[in-house]
Formats: C-alpha cells, sequence, structure tokens
C-alpha cells in the first residue's frame, strides 16, 4: 500500500519549504551525491515506476539495472491483482483486498480501506 504521486506532490507539512512529501524532498535533495539536485528513486514512491520518470531519467547503468529490478518486481501480477496498491489510483482495480483511499504517509497507516484490505487478505490467508 503507498501513496500516489499526486499526493506525493501536495500534501504534509513540508509543502511549507517544499512542494511535497518528505519523501519528494529525501529522493531529490538529500539522496544526491554531490549536493545538487538529482531525483534519487526510492521504492516507495510512485513516480519512479512511471515511464514518464524511466525514459528520462539520468541515472548510471547501475542504478537503471537497479531501478528495472525493483519495477519488475512490483509489476501487475495480472488484470485484478497488484503487489503495489496505490491510493485512489484510478488504474487499480478496487474490490476486497485492493483498496487505498490514504491521501498523506501517515495516512495510509490510519485509512479504513487499507485496514479493511488488510483484514480482507490476512482473512485470506487463513483460509488457505
Amino acid at each position: 500500500f503507498g501513496l500516489s504521486d499526486k499526493y506525493e506532490r501536495v500534501r504534509e507539512p513540508s509543502k511549507l519549504f517544499w512542494p511535497g512529501s518528505i519523501l519528494l524532498f529525501v529522493s531529490s535533495v538529500c539522496e544526491a551525491d554531490d549536493n545538487s539536485y538529482h531525483d534519487k528513486p526510492l521504492v516507495g514512491m510512485q513516480r519512479y515506476y512511471l515511464d514518464e520518470f524511466t525514459k528520462k531519467a539520468t541515472l548510471d547503468s547501475n542504478e537503471k539495472k537497479q531501478l528495472k529490478r525493483v519495477i519488475d518486481f512490483f509489476k501487475m501480477k495480472n488484470s485484478y491483482s497488484s503487489t503495489v496498491i496505490w491510493s485512489n489510483d484510478p488504474g487499480t482495480i478496487r474490490h476486497p483486498g485492493l483498496d487505498n483511499k490514504a491521501t498523506f504517509h501517515g495516512g495510509v497507516m490510519v485509512d479504513s480501506a487499507v485496514q479493511a484490505s488488510i483484514t480482507y487478505l490476512l482473512k485470506q490467508s487463513n483460509q488457505r
């Protein structure tokens, strides 16, 4: 369960000094090796799974390999199941176990849709 990119860019108190979430700040400023702006992929951020990023990313060959491994790991399994449930993502088919309505990072843990999804998934795993 993760926060969609549209929420990553606008919510959280950090927007007073940075136009987005703390993770966006960390990936853009704090992860730079040379003290310059750098867009360093972080696993839990949707933007790094989107074609618009992967096509224009200025990563070295090792970083590109690492990013591809993560993207391949989290790719859609089939049309009804995904390994990542992004919040309020219109591209995700919603049914029990696949719902996420969080609008900020702390909200993912307390979102009733996420809690219901986790409860559903746990009950399903106990029935196997």
